[in-house]
C-alpha cells in the first residue's frame, strides 16, 4: 500500500496588536469581537509598553480578557530593540519580567529582536549570539519561548543574519517570527527569506508592504507574496498563530496605529487569503 505523506492540517489561529485599533483595552476588544478574533499579541495598554504596565493594570487586563473570553498569542515585547553598547544585565531584568507576564497571562510565547548597531552589523555577531544564548537559556529554564521578529535596523534585518541566529542558537526556546513586510521594507525578497527560515518559523506578523515606495499595505496587495508563503506554510502543517499587525495609518519604528475602520480591511485582506488557499482559521 503506498504511504499517505499528506500532512495533518488544524487550524490556524489569527490574532492582532491590539494597541492596533485603539490605546484602551476595553476599545480594543469591542473591536476584536466584531471580527470574530479572540487572541491579541500585548504589545500596549493607554500608551504603556507591557514591560511598564503597573501591577493593577495588569491585574485589570487579565481580568477583562478572562471575562470577555480572549486569550494572549504572546507578550509583544520590545526587547532587544537597543544598541549592543548598552548594558546586558537592565536588559536580562526586563526579559524576567517579560518571563512573569507570559506566565501571568498564560502565554508561552515572548517576541523580541536582535539588538542594533549602526555599521557592519556583522563585526558584532558573536556578541549578539551571545546575549541571545543567555536569554534563550533563561526562557527555557522558565518555561517559556522567544520568538525573534526580523525587523530594521537590527541584527536580525537580513536573512542570512536571521538564520545565522538559528544555527548558533539551536534551542526549542528561540524560534522565528516571520513579517514578510519587514524584509520587503529592507530590500530583501520575502519568498526567498521564507525558503531560508520556514524550519525555524512558528509565528507569523501579518502585514504587507510595496518594495518600490515602502509603503505598508493589506496582506496581499503589496510585494511580501503573503498567499504564496501562507499557502506553503498551512500545506506544511503551520498551526500557530498569524498575528495582524497592520500599520496602515502609522508605521513607526516601535510600534504602529491601524485604526477600527482600517483594521477592518487588514482582517478582510487576510481572510481573503486563508479563503484562496483553504486554510481554516480560528
Amino acid at each position: 500500500m503506498e504511504k499517505d505523506n499528506r500532512v495533518e492540517k488544524r487550524p490556524v489561529t489569527v490574532s492582532t496588536f491590539g494597541d492596533e485599533i485603539a490605546a484602551k483595552l476595553s476599545d480594543q476588544l469591542i473591536v476584536l469581537e466584531s471580527h470574530g478574533i479572540w487572541h491579541l499579541e500585548l504589545r500596549s495598554i493607554e500608551g504603556r509598553n507591557v514591560l511598564d504596565l503597573t501591577e493593577s493594570q495588569i491585574r485589570e487586563a487579565r481580568k477583562e480578557l478572562r471575562d470577555r473570553g480572549f486569550r494572549l498569542s504572546a507578550i509583544g515585547s520590545p526587547l532587544g530593540k537597543v544598541r549592543l553598547e548598552e548594558s546586558f544585565p537592565p536588559e536580562l531584568e526586563r526579559l524576567r519580567r517579560a518571563i512573569d507576564l507570559a506566565h501571568f497571562f498564560e502565554t508561552p510565547n515572548i517576541r523580541i529582536f536582535s539588538f542594533s548597531e549602526k555599521e557592519n552589523p556583522d563585526r558584532y555577531a558573536s556578541e549578539v549570539f551571545r546575549r541571545l544564548e543567555k536569554e534563550a537559556s533563561l526562557a527555557q529554564s522558565r518555561g517559556v519561548r522567544l520568538l525573534h521578529e526580523n525587523e530594521a535596523r537590527i541584527f536580525g534585518e537580513s536573512p542570512e543574519r536571521c538564520l545565522k541566529i538559528f544555527e548558533k542558537v539551536p534551542t526549542p526556546a528561540l524560534r522565528a517570527v516571520f513579517d514578510p513586510a519587514n524584509f520587503v521594507v529592507s530590500g530583501y525578497k520575502s519568498k526567498e527569506a521564507w525558503d531560508m527560515l520556514k524550519e525555524h518559523v512558528v509565528h507569523f506578523h501579518i502585514k504587507d508592504a510595496r518594495s518600490e515606495t515602502k509603503e505598508i499595505v493589506p496582506a496581499g496587495k503589496g510585494d511580501g507574496q503573503v498567499q504564496e508563503i501562507l499557502r506553503e506554510a498551512w500545506e506544511g502543517g503551520f498551526d500557530g498563530f498569524l498575528t495582524l499587525e497592520p500599520h496602515l495609518v502609522v508605521a513607526g519604528e516601535s510600534s504602529g496605529f491601524t485604526g477600527p475602520g482600517r483594521f477592518s480591511e487588514a482582517v478582510d485582506a487576510l481572510k481573503e487569503i486563508l479563503e484562496k488557499i483553504g486554510a481554516k482559521h480560528r
